[in-house]
């Protein structure tokens, strides 16, 4: 992470920052960004890729994927929040599934959505209905390859003992390019605000091995028992 972390600072001065627009999370209670502009929820939908993290429960993890989609005759919100992955050396997709609703009421929303728009409270199902969290996107575009990215900061989860922690979520494997991550980086630091330099500090890359490459998102076969977290269990 250390030789990361010079790449990205050597990119940053070579490059200039091209300030990507970010905002403090909501949940801080900061002053607001009012130039930040919410994404729609169709931005959130479809498949991503979890591609660097410091949430360290995530480290021995294969191929990290994010879907979200819309409940049957929801008009875009509550939605669905399934996570996916393998474990080394072995082709099981194990799976994750709850639900994310706003976190902030709607006439927040909309009297300002830079600053309360894009915060969810996740609720697993099933097996899983004691795991709860609130996350909430800070900044999100298209890197210098084309690709969209977006970087979320994310509550503890006590049930499971999994920390606060900062993802960053590619349409790509690949994750964003090392020009954007430098872009992202800046911007980060930009809200000074230690807590998140922290997590930014902590961030690694996480295994991408190709086992998924050309397969399906996981959503597109979640049935019963996946909705409710009873399908195959990842090794401890």
């Amino acid at each position: 992470m250390a030789a990361l972390l010079l790449t990205l600072s050597f990119l940053s001065m070579l490059l200039g920052s091209d300030s990507l627009c970010i905002r403090n999370p909501p949940t801080y209670n900061l002053p607001a960004n009012p130039d930040w502009i919410a994404p729609p929820t169709s931005f959130y939908l479809g498949n991503w890729k979890i591609t660097y993290g410091s949430q360290p429960t995530l480290n021995p993890l294969y191929d990290i994927q994010q879907d979200w989609g819309t409940l049957a005759n929801a008009s875009g919100e509550p939605i669905i929040d399934l996570a996916s992955f393998h474990t080394f050396n072995s082709t099981t997709i194990y799976t994750e599934y709850g639900i994310d609703t706003p976190h902030y009421p709607l006439s927040l929303r909309t009297r300002q959505p830079y600053a309360y728009e894009g915060v969810y409270d996740f609720k697993g199902t099933g097996n899983l209905s004691n795991e709860k969290t609130t996350w909430e996107i800070l900044t999100y575009g298209k890197d210098t390859a084309g690709h969209e990215f977006a970087v979320f900061t994310e509550d503890a989860i006590v049930a499971s003992g999994a920390p606060p922690d900062m993802l960053i979520y590619s349409k790509s494997a690949q994750g964003p390019t090392l020009e954007t991550l430098a872009e992202i980086s800046d911007a980060v630091h930009s809200l000074r605000i230690p807590k998140l330099n922290a997590l930014f500090a902590a961030i690694k890359p996480y295994f991408q091995d190709g086992l998924r490459d050309g397969q399906p998102p996981a959503i597109d076969s979640c049935g019963e028992l996946c909705q409710n977290n009873k399908g195959p269990t990842p090794p401890v």
